[in-house]
C-alpha cells in the first residue's frame, strides 16, 4: 500500500488537468451530465436474444474522458442485459439539499406517505428501502450528485422506477425540475431528442408513480431502469462444471514446507505451504489479464497454472483429540493467503478442532494492486480485468476446496496421524473477513456445498462501500487526479458495479443456500455497517438478541438459532453519517474487533460444531 501511495504522489506531480472539451448527445431529461440520470431505460436497447429483452447501449461520446484524453470505452458493458442488483440511482439536481429526505439508519422514513423520494419495484409495487445522500468529496466543486442508495439487493430482471418530489434548496424553496423532464411531465413542446422517451413516461413511469401517490405535477424528476438477469453468472457456472470435470482425476499438488507447531508454548498449530495445479481460464497468468473466452463468451481452458495454498492445522487436531473440520478462509483487501497464519486463527483452530486452508483471491490479491492502479491511470474502462481475474480466483478457491477432500491429499504424510487422516471430509465451511466476506458471500453461494458460512466485517455492494472504506482512499485519489469532473468519478464507480456483480456478494444473495453467520462492528471504517445491513437483509438474516441496536428489516431471534444470523459489536465508535469512512480518534480499530474477540471466536466455533448460532456476550456485544 505504501508503494501505491508513492505511485499516486508521482502521478499528482506529473499530471495536469486540461479543461474538458467533451461533447456528446446527452440524455436531455437532465442535462447536467450525459449519463444522468443513471442507470436509466434510456441507456438500454431492445434485444430479443437476451433474457431481459435488453442490452446496455452506452455510447462512447457520452462517457467520461480522462485528463490525458483517453475516452472510457463501453465495450465491456454493452453485452450486459440490464443493470446491477447493487445499482444506486444517481441524479444531479444541483440546487437540491437533503432536507427532509430519508437518511440512514432511519429507513422507516422511506415508507412515509409524504416521503420525498420513492424507489419502486414496478412488477410488485414494492417500495424499496433506501437512503439519500450526496457525494461528500465533490461538494466543494459543486459536482456532488444526488444518490438514492437501495438498502436491499435488487431483484434480477426487474424494472425499478425512481420518483423525486418536494426537494428544497438551501433557502427552503422547492427546486425547479430540469427543463427536459419538465417538458415530459407537462406533455407539451417536447423536443425531438426526448420524443423517443415520451411513450415510456406516459405509459409506465407516470402511471406507476401516480398509483403510489406521487402526483405527476409534484415530480421534480423521475425515470426507470431494468436490472440484469442471472445470465451474467453463466461464465462462473460454466467454469464450475469444468473444474468438477477436471477434479474427477486427482488434482496434482506438492507440499513445499511444513512448519512445526509450537502448541506447547503458544497454541500455534502446524502451517503447511504448497502448490496445486488448476486450469487457467485467462489469456495470461499476469495481473491485468482477461478471461479466455469462446465465441459464445464462455471461459475456456488456456493451459494450467500452479497456485499457492496455505493450510493451518489446529493443535487439538495435531494432538489427536479430534479430526479437523475443514474451513476455507478468504483474506482481506489486496492481501495474501498468509493472513491465515494469524494468532486468532491459530487459537480458533485449536479450541474448536479446525483445519483452515486458503489461497489468494486472484483478481484482488497483493500482486493485482499495481495492475489495478495502472488501469485507473491509463484507461479506467479496463476495469474488466478485475472481475475477469476474480472469476479465475473463484475457480482456484473451488478447486482447492475439492483437493482437500480428495483421498490422495487427505492421506499425505503431513496430514496423517497414526496412519489415519486428520481431515474430516464430511463437513466444509467458509470463513472470510473484510474483502474475504465481500467476495466470500458470493463465492460460497456459487460453491453450493458449504455446510455454513461465516462473514466477518463484510458488506455489499462494492459501490456503496468504496467511498466509506479507508482502503479505497488511495484509489479514489488516483481517480481524482485523472478526471476533472467529480460526476465522472462517481459514475465510474457506478459503472464498475455493473461488472462486479458476478464476483461479489450482491450478485448472489438470492441464490445463497447455506446458513450464514455475519459478524460486524459499529464504527467500522474499512467496511461500514451500512453495507453489512444491506447484505444481512439480502440473506434474510435474523438479528441475534440481545442486540446493540435494532436493524431495520431484520427480525429478532434468541440463541440458539439455526439459520442466517447477524451479530453486531459496539465499541463506542460511531458509524459514518455519510459516504466517507467512520471517524475514529482512538487506537482501537473496530474492523478487527469481532474476529479477535473471545466471544466472537466462541460464536464461530459453536456455529461450526453445532450448526446453530448462540450468543456468548454478556448482554449486547460491546467492550469486553
Amino acid at each position: 500500500m505504501f508503494q501505491l501511495i508513492f505511485f499516486i504522489q508521482g502521478c499528482q506531480e506529473s499530471l495536469t488537468k486540461p479543461p474538458s472539451t467533451k461533447t456528446a448527445l446527452c440524455n436531455l431529461v437532465e442535462s447536467e451530465h450525459c449519463l444522468l440520470p443513471f442507470p436509466s431505460q434510456h441507456l438500454l436497447r431492445a434485444d430479443d436474444s437476451s433474457r431481459t429483452g435488453y442490452r446496455l447501449n452506452l455510447q462512447q461520446n457520452a462517457l467520461p474522458v480522462n485528463v490525458d484524453g483517453v475516452p472510457f470505452s463501453p465495450v465491456s458493458w454493452n453485452d450486459l442485459d440490464g443493470f446491477s442488483l447493487g445499482s444506486s440511482a444517481y441524479a444531479a439536481l444541483p440546487e437540491a439539499t437533503l432536507s427532509g429526505t430519508v437518511q440512514w439508519p432511519d429507513l422507516e422514513d422511506a415508507f412515509r406517505q409524504d416521503t420525498k423520494t420513492i424507489f419502486l419495484e414496478l412488477e410488485t409495487s414494492r417500495w424499496i428501502p433506501h437512503t439519500v445522500e450526496r457525494e461528500s468529496n465533490a461538494i466543494d466543486y459543486g459536482q456532488d450528485l444526488l444518490m438514492l442508495r437501495p438498502m436491499i439487493p435488487l431483484k434480477p430482471n426487474q424494472t425499478y422506477v425512481i420518483g423525486i418530489r418536494h426537494l428544497v434548496d438551501s433557502n427552503g424553496f422547492q427546486i425547479d425540475p430540469p427543463e427536459g423532464f419538465e417538458q415530459l411531465r407537462e406533455g407539451e413542446g417536447v423536443i425531438e431528442e426526448l420524443d423517443s422517451q415520451k411513450l415510456h413516461y406516459e405509459t409506465v413511469i407516470f402511471p406507476a408513480l401516480e398509483a403510489e401517490g406521487f402526483q405527476r405535477n409534484s415530480l421534480q424528476l423521475a425515470w426507470s431502469f431494468h436490472t440484469r438477469s442471472d445470465d451474467i453468472l453463466q461464465p462462473l457456472q460454466h467454469m464450475k462444471v469444468d473444474v468438477l470435470e477436471y477434479a474427477e482425476e486427482p488434482i496434482p499438488y506438492q507440499i513445499e514446507e511444513a512448519r512445526s507447531d509450537t502448541c506447547a508454548t503458544d497454541s500455534r498449530g502446524s502451517l503447511i505451504e504448497g502448490q496445486f495445479e488448476v486450469p487457467l481460464y485467462l489469456d495470461s497468468w499476469e495481473p491485468g489479464s482477461l478471461l479466455w473466452r469462446d465465441d459464445n463468451g464462455l471461459p475456456q481452458r488456456n493451459g494450467k497454472v500452479q497456485v499457492g495454498f496455505h493450510m493451518l492445522i489446529g493443535c487439538s487436531v495435531l494432538h489427536g483429540e479430534q479430526k479437523g473440520t475443514l474451513v476455507q478462509y478468504g483474506h482481506g483487501l489486496l492481501g495474501k493467503r498468509s493472513e491465515i497464519d494469524s494468532d486468532y486463527l491459530h487459537n480458533l483452530a485449536d479450541e474448536h478442532g479446525l483445519i483452515l486452508f486458503a489461497a489468494d483471491w486472484t483478481g484482488m490479491k497483493l500482486e493485482d494492486s499495481s495492475a489495478i492502479t495502472l488501469n485507473i491511470v491509463e484507461d479506467a474502462s479496463r476495469f474488466q480485468t478485475v472481475p475477469d481475474r476474480l472469476h479465475q480466483g473463484w475457480m482456484e478457491f473451488f478447486a482447492l476446496s475439492l483437493l482437500v477432500r480428495q483421498p490422495h491429499f487427505m492421506m499425505d504424510p503431513h496430514l496423517t496421524l497414526n496412519d489415519d487422516s486428520m481431515i474430516n471430509p464430511e463437513r466444509l465451511f467458509f470463513y472470510g473477513n473484510s474483502q474475504g466476506a465481500v467476495l466470500g458471500g458470493g463465492y460460497s453461494a456459487m460453491h453450493g456445498q458449504m455446510d455454513g458460512v461465516i462473514l466477518g466485517v463484510g458488506g455489499a455492494p462494492f459501490s456503496l462501500l468504496l467511498n466509506r472504506a479507508q482502503g479505497f482512499t488511495p484509489f479514489l485519489l488516483i481517480l481524482e487526479t485523472m478526471y476533472d469532473d467529480w460526476r465522472d468519478i462517481t459514475l465510474i464507480q457506478a459503472l464498475y458495479q455493473q461488472l462486479w456483480d458476478p464476483t461479489e456478494s450482491i450478485g448472489w444473495t438470492h441464490l445463497q443456500q447455506s446458513p450464514v453467520l455475519m459478524q460486524a462492528a459499529i464504527g467500522d471504517g474499512s467496511v461500514p455497517t451500512i453495507g453489512a445491513h444491506v447484505l444481512a437483509r439480502g440473506l434474510d438474516a435474523k438479528l441475534m438478541q440481545p442486540a446493540t441496536r435494532n436493524v431495520f428489516g431484520l427480525d429478532s431471534v434468541h440463541s440458539p438459532y439455526v439459520g442466517s444470523v447477524y451479530v453486531e459489536w459496539d465499541y463506542g465508535i460511531p458509524d459514518s453519517d455519510g459516504p466517507y469512512p467512520a471517524p475514529n480518534d482512538t487506537d482501537f480499530d473496530p474492523h478487527n474487533g469481532p474476529r479477535t474477540s473471545e466471544m466472537g471466536k466462541a460464536q464461530i466455533g459453536h456455529f461450526i460444531r453445532t450448526g446453530a448460532v448462540s450468543h456468548f456476550c454478556d448482554g449486547p456485544c460491546d467492550w469486553e
